[in-house]
């Protein structure tokens, strides 16, 4: 399949393009998991192979463009080969710069195969992870220039100069075994003009956040093979905490151009994806850290809009990493995750729910009506404290039947009787005494009903006798108005407390 010009004719046609694809893959996977035997036998092919794709011109295709899904063209494996060789330490200094080059690519999905090659060796060449991120992370800076007709170039000629002053650099500092920091950009000066129709710089204009490419790259990488690494997760939890701030800077110093009604401008890719990376930074960095250095930064911003999009995303992940590692809650999580629930809890009232709705259901561990824990997982009951502390200042909003309703679903023995029977009865006796009683009779009541025959449910035949009051009075509240799990329920529950 291979040939020394495979790589030389990558255009619109469809044959060789998929064997360019495939060679390039066959090599990469070789390089990446083959063991001593297979390298010393086709590990010369495979650099050579690797060492072709990377030399690929993408601009003279005529099928690369930087929006174009990328994930297993000849390039990207060209990065996970080129990763491959740098973490085994048998890279030349003319290859790490490739593997750097390609990291730093303008196509995306190039730059994020490229430096999700190194994770496997990460443990083993930490400086070599390091020089990777630098790079990728110095990528997202660039500078800016007025309008003209050839801004789109200029911009391009710009980045590629600015990406190899950075590679020179880093190469030489991979050379000596030195750990290299990680670029971040700068907080933004306020005030400064900002609009959605249009682009302005913000403060240095040498030093201009690239926050799509950023969002796109980080949204969905997986950093646990770096995070596991002291050094690494120091530089990254910095990174994380330079990047907050910078959002805080923009959130909250911009004005509209003069004489403009514009209101503003957000970046909400960034602010969730930002938020979800932070998460997942947080489950491997002690509490007092991550309420010092990311939860405080999200409180300190003032844009409330953009403060709950960041608190969302970074409650649901960083939930879901304890899931994910099969952990209970222990006081390091629930000292970071009461930090980063008050911050949606202060000032709460009901004109405000609509606008925190999002980050209160994350606080719940139910982001978008989804529990952070599969089905009756085995550690789904040591949430229970923290949504109990949930539910003291929920109960009364919108939010909490349906966040209820899903946890008791997702885990019925864990949470029966108690402490789910509890919640239900303090969501009832917020609504029962507030405006919301009404909505008992719609969707909020089917939430409180649901649960209830949940739990009447995983409730064994003891405990039934034991809390038959309690069920028959949460019962009847809800068949007043009309919820039929209650009005099914409710002769059941006469006929068990007759037998006694």
């Amino acid at each position: 399949m291979d040939h020394p010009q495979l790589f030389d004719s990558v255009t619109f046609d469809v044959e060789i393009t998929m064997r360019a694809q495939a060679v390039a893959a066959i090599a990469a996977s070789l390089l990446t998991a083959g063991d001593d035997a297979l390298l010393a036998e086709h590990g010369d092919w495979a650099r050579s192979v690797v060492g072709r794709a990377a030399a690929l011109d993408p601009w003279s295709t005529g099928i690369h463009y930087e929006e174009t899904s990328m994930a297993d063209d000849p390039l990207a494996n060209a990065g996970r080969g080129l990763a491959a060789l740098v973490g085994r330490g048998i890279a030349g200094s003319g290859e790490t710069e490739a593997w750097l080059r390609l990291v730093s690519s303008p196509f995306r999905d190039v730059a994020k195969a490229s430096i999700e090659g190194i994770a496997p060796f990460a443990e083993a060449r930490p400086q070599a992870a390091a020089a990777g991120l630098a790079a990728l992370t110095d990528s997202f800076l660039f500078s800016w220039r007025q309008w003209g007709g050839d801004l789109e170039q200029w911009l391009r000629t710009d980045r590629a100069a600015r990406a190899d002053r950075a590679i020179t650099a880093i190469a030489d500092q991979l050379a000596n075994e030195e750990f290299c920091d990680l670029p971040a950009p700068p907080p933004i000066p306020a005030p400064f003009v900002t609009a959605s129709q249009g682009f302005y710089p913000h403060g240095d204009i040498d030093q201009q956040f690239d926050t799509y490419r950023a969002a796109s790259i980080l949204r969905q990488y997986d950093l646990s093979a770096l995070l596991a690494v002291p050094e690494l997760r120091d530089r990254l939890c910095r990174f994380a905490h330079a990047s907050i701030e910078w959002l805080r800077s923009f959130a909250d110093g911009q004005e509209p151009p003069p004489g403009s009604w514009d209101s503003g401008d957000r970046r909400m890719d960034w602010e969730q994806a930002l938020g979800a990376f932070m998460g997942r930074i947080a489950h491997w960095v002690p509490a007092g850290r991550v309420v010092a250095d990311l939860v405080a930064p999200i409180g300190a911003i003032e844009d409330e809009e953009t403060r709950m999009e960041v608190l969302d995303s970074f409650l649901d992940a960083y939930a879901t990493q304890r899931f994910d590692a099969n952990r209970p809650i222990d006081d390091e999580f629930a000292a970071v995750w009461r930090a980063a629930a008050s911050i949606a809890f202060d000032g709460m009232a009901a004109h405000r729910e609509y606008r925190r709705s999002r980050a209160l259901d994350a606080a719940g561990f139910c982001s978008y009506g989804r529990p952070v824990f599969e089905p009756n997982w085995q550690y789904a009951a040591s949430f229970a404290p923290l949504i109990g502390e949930w539910v003291e200042v929920c109960a009364a909003f919108e939010v909490a039947p349906p966040v209820v309703s899903a946890l008791v679903s997702q885990a019925p023995a864990a949470f029966s009787t108690d402490p789910a029977l509890g919640w239900l009865e303090q969501i009832m006796a917020a609504r029962l005494t507030s405006d919301l009683r009404e909505r008992l009779r719609g969707g909020a009541g089917r939430h409180c009903g649901r649960p209830l025959a949940t739990i009447w449910g995983a409730t064994p035949a003891s405990g039934r006798i034991t809390a038959i009051e309690r069920f028959r009075r949460l019962a009847s509240q809800l068949a007043d108005f009309g919820v039929p799990e209650a009005v099914t329920l409710l002769p059941e529950i006469a006929e068990v407390q007759a037998r006694g």
